[in-house]
């Protein structure tokens, strides 16, 4: 018998290609699945999930890079097909879920992803640059860069959006092969018009043949270009090797 999952993909061009498929259920899903997008650029999925005991409506956030928040019970459930298919509906600062028992029930929670606004518009760039990244989008990844973007990486200095993406990050990102990249201890510092960002990345693959397993951290200055958020500077920091000591 054929196991039922269910699963969720991001798109950032209107349905044309889809991020990887993450994985939503607890592992005995019944299906009756209903998804709203985020503020941030995350998504809410809610389900029927099935128990020893019987079975519940399961809710759980996405984040737009991704990360599965814990699933939560929204209330135990029947999984009949007289049970329907839960549904989700905004109100005000709650999202509102409605099912089918012994008669109609709902259910409300506050609304997740929820963070300061000058942040949410941060979180989604910074989330569409990952998710271009990760699937050698280069096109999306110039896109998201500022015309005076700046990046540093040890002593390479990169001035300017054709010196930056020409000879840094397009032959970088398009050269790897089996590309995973992490990226964790996420902090965002927002502000009106510029947003700090830092963290750290693994990044594991093959590059020109070679294999690599590059870890370390990453400063993201973002700004403010006219109602988008660009890419002002990058800053790569990782462990180099030391020049041998010379022997006295």
């Amino acid at each position: 018998m054929k196991k039922i999952l269910i699963k969720l993909a991001f798109s950032n061009d209107a349905g044309e290609t889809f991020g990887q498929p993450i994985t939503i259920d607890d592992g005995a899903p019944a299906g009756r699945v209903d998804v709203m997008l985020l503020a941030d650029g995350g998504a809410l999925v809610c389900w029927l999930e099935k128990l020893p005991e019987g079975g519940a409506v399961r809710a759980r956030r996405v984040t737009p890079d991704g990360r599965r928040d814990e699933a939560i019970t929204v209330a135990p459930s029947g999984t009949a097909r007289s049970n329907g298919f839960p549904q989700m509906a905004r109100a005000g600062s709650e999202v509102v879920f409605v099912w089918t028992g012994p008669r109609v029930l709902t259910a409300a929670m506050p609304l997740p992803g929820q963070s300061d606004a000058r942040n949410s518009g941060v979180d989604a760039a910074l989330a569409r640059y990952d998710q271009a990244f990760r699937g050698k989008d280069v096109a999306t990844i110039r896109n998201l860069l500022a015309d005076d973007v700046l990046l540093y990486e040890h002593s390479v200095r990169n001035d300017g959006l054709a010196d930056v993406f020409d000879n840094h990050l397009k032959p970088e990102i398009s050269g790897f092969e089996d590309m995973k990249a992490e990226f964790t201890d996420v902090r965002i510092t927002p502000g009106a018009d510029l947003a700090l960002v830092t963290r750290r990345y693994k990044i594991e693959g093959k590059l020109q043949g070679r294999d690599i397993a590059a870890a370390g951290n990453e400063t993201m200055v973002w700004k403010k270009v006219g109602s988008e958020w660009k890419i002002a500077h990058i800053h790569y920091s990782h462990p180099c090797p030391r020049p041998a000591a010379q022997s006295k």
